[in-house]
């Protein structure tokens, strides 16, 4: 999950003048792709799926918060397997533990819901305000 600024693209602040959801001044990286530099613009909660490859050697679902905020690494997420390498910065669920889960849906549900959480509640995020009501199946 991906939180944005409700604000349309015209009414948004310049990039010197940004706030995160904290209503704190927040500088992105610098980065050269314009999509990638507006992605960055503001705080995010972000989750993947990783094959395998370079600094992990297995498949893993994973998930991060940028900037990191303090108290993120630390907070507990779900399932018990999930991790913080220090190196990575982000949090690693291991797809073996998905593949041989009871229900593979609800464990990662469970680490995606809980690793927003953790970035949303050590940022100090006006969740009521970024957040909505999951809609119903179809």
């Amino acid at each position: 999950m991906v939180c944005h600024s409700a604000q349309p693209r015209s009414r948004r602040r310049s990039k010197s003048a940004r706030r995160s959801h904290a209503g704190t001044a927040l500088q992105g990286p610098p980065l050269p792709d314009a999509v990638a530099r507006e992605a960055y613009s503001q705080e995010v909660s972000s989750a993947r799926f990783w094959p395998g490859g370079g600094a992990i050697d297995h498949a893993a679902f994973y998930a991060y918060a940028y900037p990191v905020p303090e108290g993120f690494s630390d907070d507990p997420v779900q399932p018990d397997a999930a991790h913080f390498p220090r190196q990575l910065r982000e949090f690693l669920l291991p797809y073996d533990v998905v593949r041989t889960a009871e229900n593979p849906n609800a464990t990662v549900l469970a680490f995606l819901q809980s690793t927003h959480e953790a970035a949303a509640v050590t940022a100090g995020w006006d969740r009521a305000r970024l957040e909505r009501d999951p809609l119903p199946p179809r």
